[in-house]
């Protein structure tokens, strides 16, 4: 068990060990590598990729390009990111960053464990829909399993703003925006950022 610490987002992340699936191998998603000065890999409203399902990784791939690419966009964009699905890269596979002061993970291949019973307002943003915001309903406690960024198995208890940012991210991965909400996430009132 690792201990991360800040402010009242504290978290506690627990790993546990996971069945281990057939490794396969390759190369998932484009070939190209971001450079720093190149644009935004952002990609934004009205985009195919952010309407479709992703795919599930095989397990074993290499997706070191795509989470490189995943970072560069977190971290470089000019507005605030802290999570970021594979599809608002363009890549349609089932991948997550989650970059906070409490904690920073790629998730391959997320699933919900379990979710608390409590729900919240979260008033969220998005980086692949700028100037727009949407007040959402979040489950305040999700556990969600996968793997690390070495196809270690993980598996992770989250709080308010970690849970409500992994909820996000995996509503991106079932092709759900702020926009195009998941049916009972979303309160009626929306409003330009």
């Amino acid at each position: 068990m690792a201990r991360f610490i800040g402010g009242d987002w504290s978290e506690e992340l627990r790993i546990f060990q996971l069945a281990e699936e057939p490794e396969t191998t390759g190369r998932i998603g484009s070939e190209r590598r971001m450079t720093n000065e190149e644009h935004s890999p952002i990609v934004e409203d009205g985009h195919p990729a952010l309407e479709m399902i992703a795919a599930e990784v095989p397990h074993g791939a290499d997706v070191t390009d795509i989470i490189r690419t995943m970072r560069y966009a977190q971290s470089s964009h000019p507005r605030s990111c802290v999570g970021l699905a594979a599809n608002q890269i363009g890549e349609t596979v089932r991948i997550i960053l989650i970059v906070t002061d409490t904690f920073d993970g790629a998730i391959i291949n997320p699933v919900y464990v379990r979710h608390g019973k409590t729900l919240k307002h979260s008033r969220e943003g998005c980086i692949s829909f700028p100037g727009f915001d949407q007040k959402m309903i979040r489950h305040e406690i999700v556990e969600i399993q996968g793997y690390n960024e070495d196809w270690q198995p993980v598996r992770y208890k989250l709080k308010r703003f970690l849970a409500f940012v992994a909820q996000h991210e995996m509503d991106h991965l079932d092709g759900f925006t702020l926009k195009n909400p998941r049916p009972g996430t979303f309160v009626s009132e929306t409003r330009a950022a």
